[in-house]
């Protein structure tokens, strides 16, 4: 047979079909061009994409949530100056500089769903430097090789909020010489202070220390771990500061002393200091307080470290109960 064709309406219909092609093509392309755009973003302000979590902070009012979409490193301070929320989203911040993130705002802060990796040099992993800030601490994991979370003097009279959180350094929280008034209240979370120093008399140190005047600490729920492994004393809670007065202290949680050399508290000279403990306690530190329960380590031992003309204090043996630790007498 035969037949016979229209060429100019072929060559429509060829072009036509280019056409199409070369449109889903850049459709396809465009597509990829979007993916590839928000596969490069690393936080969320609102609907707005940023290519870097500085940015983000930069372009975010008071109220805003940063929202972190994925995982960041950075080699300089990231500077909390706003009112804001920073949303870890479950993700981690590595950083190499001294201080991984510093608190300067006058109002609330909120760090959340966030674990802080401890760089070449963190020495602080949150280090709160303004007065007088509220900062919330909710679900971090922060490491720093000195101090994990740092409460400057210039941060007098700070709230500081952390929930279940894992916090550890050198010290796990430090209340700073002049950081009075500084109100820390800690629920459900993991503190541990490693002290790997030798020379007690230099390089003591506690989980928790306090040198802020009129500082009120709680902790509730959870751990607090003071672990040693040289000669220097790791303490639960205490200050490295010559005269500490007018402290209040509750601890009402689980206390693990690790190591020979790891401590209740060391204060070695203070004024007015109140500090809460459970009721089995009551009578063997001469303190008052709330439900506590001890765990002893290896051949660790609780002792009250002062030098203010006491007399030194020789704890009593107690045998051990179906729901209680036996303690042997010792210093």
């Amino acid at each position: 047979g035969s037949y016979s064709i229209d060429v100019e309406e072929y060559l429509i219909a060829v072009e036509a079909c280019e056409t199409i092609e070369a449109v889903e093509t850049a459709k396809i392309e465009a597509i990829e061009a979007i993916e590839a755009t928000i596969a490069s973003y690393v936080a969320l302000v609102g609907n707005v994409g940023y290519t870097s979590v500085v940015n983000a902070l930069n372009a975010s009012q008071a109220g805003d949530v940063i929202t972190l979409l994925n995982n960041v490193e950075l080699t300089s301070v990231l500077v909390l100056d706003k009112e804001i929320t920073l949303d870890g989203n479950g993700y981690t911040l590595t950083s190499t500089a001294d201080r991984a993130i510093n608190v300067n705002c006058a109002k609330e802060v909120t760090i959340k769903n966030l674990t802080i990796v401890n760089g070449s040099n963190v020495e602080r992993a949150i280090n709160v430097i303004q007065k007088p800030a509220t900062l919330v601490i909710d679900n971090v994991e922060a490491e720093g090789f000195k101090y994990a979370i740092n409460v400057a003097a210039s941060a007098k009279g700070s709230l500081i909020e952390i929930n279940n959180s894992t916090i550890s350094g050198y010290a796990a929280i430090n209340i700073s010489n002049g950081a009075d008034y500084t109100t820390l209240n800690v629920k459900d979370s993991v503190l541990t202070g490693v002290n790997e120093y030798n020379n007690a008399k230099e390089n003591s140190f506690s989980v928790i220390t306090v040198e802020g005047e009129y500082s009120i600490v709680t902790v509730e729920g959870g751990n607090i771990v003071a672990k040693t492994t040289n000669e220097a004393l790791q303490c639960i809670m205490g200050s490295s500061k010559g005269n500490l007065s007018n402290a209040t202290i509750k601890l009402d949680t689980r206390l693990v002393l690790d190591g020979a050399n790891s401590y209740l508290l060391g204060f070695e000279d203070y004024t007015n200091i109140e500090v809460l403990l459970g009721l089995e306690y009551t009578e063997l530190l001469s303190v008052q307080g709330y439900c506590l329960s001890v765990e002893y380590v290896g051949t660790s031992k609780m002792i009250v470290v002062n030098q203010n003309n006491h007399s030194e204090v020789i704890d009593a043996a107690v045998e051990a109960t179906c729901t209680t630790n036996g303690l042997t007498e010792g210093k």
